[in-house]
């Protein structure tokens, strides 16, 4: 090392990191969401871009760490009106945990329990995790992962696995396996089983981590085939149309044509896997198709995987209880831990069915796929323990101890043979806020949205924005034969089945883009680059931040709120009881009102004055 740090320089340091740690605490509602042009412009002119021949030393770079980087970072990435992308925050008690899971640095990869307790904390927070999803732990096990993407990949994986070995089956080889055989045979040698067939993977309107993962995996992005239904109509609907339900169809399956396409694979003997996704990437919008994609695939030995990455969790909110329901018929399942769930990056999460439901494993597809097979593990990484294990915890101490000891390596279950303690943030916020706690954090999510939503179809808003996304509609009383007064319609939508944009149905992401008739900035009203142009507009105040998209052929603005602290307080700090008594609230919609003032006056205002003053 080029110096020696004494306790004393690093604990000084360290309480450096600690006032700047409180102080973005205490300021979250005024951090500006990117960082200012100049910051920017100096960072550029002055980041060192060669390697120094004698390192600067603790004090230099922990000195240029705290000044000059940070100032080159966007202050609020991680602030409560950064509504790009779909990016949570960090909570208290996570930052806590995740100084923790770097200050002793473990990978948890090796089962050791004689040693750490480390995959321990890992395995029970996977099932506390299977808990707050509702998913029955005597079916599902899971594990962290680097993020959505990953979790993808493992599902996809596994998928492949799972459907050729059957449809290898089907062409007379049943002990063929992916994971064993490859993709190809020698043509000259008769013993081997021949290269396997393609896998077809089935979408309706993916994100674009299904290709990228069908491409890493040699399934092929060609081999990604969408089989929505595609909107009726143009962009021209939009404009004259506000009830513009006919273009959300893209998000849906055609069921028709996914059972026509999944039947030719299962007789051309194909692997196939469907992908849904649970929270469409553009709107938020939810699956009511889950239930009758189970039934087509279990008809031809399909592999269903969901992407739920950003609405899983709404799950905890009434009227979307039926959401569990859906995840746990799935054979596989994405999420991400950063989002909703407010823990630092990375952290995805994944869950699977396990191979014996009912019994007390948690054997799956995730040890074929990421194991070693016949080889097993290498001695330098053996741990000794029993493959067969007690997975509920609720124990007395002699089967807790049976159980830490009897886990499977995390090895085995990730792509990872080095990871880190990722579990750590997510097990403390699970035991810090608990059911109630996190519903509350989604539930304050999806108020910000939906009132701002509102907003822009009050007289006010929906002069100068336009949603792109109807609005839900009541669902209809159930029938009684009850001379009593019907059931109250909250209750009938939590026992009713989902429908499309009926009932509980909108989550934490709103579309919408300038009104391209009444909009007061004539470059707003374009409906390829009007959106865009609004974009920058707002990310220029410094104020919000919200992210560009396509919709159904015109521009458009999405807004997803995913940050815990959203809509939380007052300017003072004080905590509110409605979002919209919130200094964010005052801060997003003054922002969206402040770029349509200005110079961009229509030409025919601009006329009138010009007239006026003549």
């Amino acid at each position: 090392m080029t110096d020696h740090v004494s306790p004393e320089h690093f604990a000084a340091t360290l309480e450096r990191l600690r006032d700047l740690a409180a102080s973005r605490h205490a300021g979250v509602l005024e951090l500006p969401t990117i960082a200012s042009p100049d910051d920017l412009q100096q960072g550029i002119d002055t980041l060192p871009t060669s390697l120094p021949s004698t390192g600067w030393g603790f004090g230099k770079t922990s000195g240029f760490l705290l000044k000059e980087v940070t100032s080159v970072l966007a202050p609020g990435h991680n602030g409560t009106r950064y509504f790009g992308f779909v990016t949570g925050g960090v909570t208290p008690i996570a930052t806590i945990a995740d100084i923790l899971t770097t200050l002793y640095d473990p990978n948890v990869q090796v089962h050791l329990p004689k040693e750490t307790l480390a995959t321990l904390i890992e395995a029970h927070t996977v099932n506390l995790l299977c808990q707050l999803l509702s998913l029955p732990t005597s079916r599902f096990t899971g594990t962290i992962t680097t993020g959505a993407t990953a979790s993808n990949l493992l599902g996809l994986a596994c998928g492949r696995e799972a459907t050729l070995k059957k449809a290898m089956a089907r062409r007379g080889f049943p002990d063929w396996s992916m994971a064993e055989d490859g993709i190809g045979a020698d043509a000259e040698d008769d013993d081997e089983a021949p290269a396997p067939p393609p896998v077809n993977v089935y979408v309706a309107t993916p994100h674009a981590s299904i290709k990228k993962v069908a491409g890493i995996l040699g399934i092929g992005r060609k081999r990604v085939i969408d089989v929505g239904q595609k909107a009726h109509g143009s962009s021209s609907d939009l404009l004259e149309n506000e009830d513009i339900r006919a273009s959300m169809s893209i998000v849906e399956f055609d069921l028709v044509h996914l059972e026509v396409s999944l039947r030719e694979s299962y007789y051309k003997k194909q692997g196939a896997i469907v992908v849904v996704g649970l929270g469409e990437v553009n709107t938020g919008a939810l699956s009511a198709q889950i239930p009758a994609i189970r039934a087509v695939c279990d008809r031809y030995e399909a592999w269903l995987h969901i992407d739920a990455a950003f609405s899983a969790f709404c799950c905890l909110l009434e009227g979307f209880e039926w959401i569990s329901e859906h995840l746990a018929m799935a054979d596989s399942i994405c999420s991400d831990g950063h989002k909703q769930l407010n823990v630092p990056y990375d952290a995805g999460l994944f869950f699977i069915r396990k191979k014996e439901v009912g019994e007390y494993r948690i054997d799956s597809l995730l040890e074929d796929v990421c194991g070693l097979g016949q080889a097993g593990a290498p001695a330098y990484l053996a741990t000794g323990g029993p493959e067969e294990n007690l997975e509920d915890i609720a124990l007395d101490i002699a089967k807790r101890r049976e159980y830490a000891a009897s886990l499977p390596s995390p090895l085995f279950r990730n792509l990872e043979n080095s990871k880190r303690f990722r579990a750590l943030p997510l097990y403390a916020t699970l035991l810090s806020e608990g059911r109630q706690g996190i519903k509350s954090m989604v539930e304050r999510n999806v108020a910000f949205a939906r009132s701002l939503e509102a907003w822009m179809r009050s007289d006010e808003g929906s002069r100068l924005y336009q949603v792109l996304t109807p609005p839900c509609e009541p669902l209809a009383e159930p029938e009684s034969s009850s001379t009593t007064s019907p059931q109250p319609a909250a209750s009938a939508s939590t026992k009713a089945s989902p429908q499309a944009w009926h009932g509980p149905w909108s989550t934490t992401i709103l579309l919408f883009r300038p009104h391209p008739l009444t909009c007061p900035i004539p470059s707003f009203r374009s409906h390829l680059t009007g959106a865009d142009a609004c974009i920058s507009a707002l990310k220029a105040t410094r104020a919000i931040y919200v992210s560009p998209t396509r919709w159904c052929g015109v521009g458009a603005i999405r807004l997803a709120v995913s940050n815990w602290r959203t809509g939380m307080e007052d300017a003072e700090g004080r905590v509110v009881q409605d979002v919209r008594e919130s200094r964010d609230w005052e801060v997003t919609v003054q922002a969206l009102k402040s770029v349509m003032e200005g110079e961009g006056k229509d030409e025919q205002e601009q006329d009138d004055e010009m007239v006026g003053s003549g």
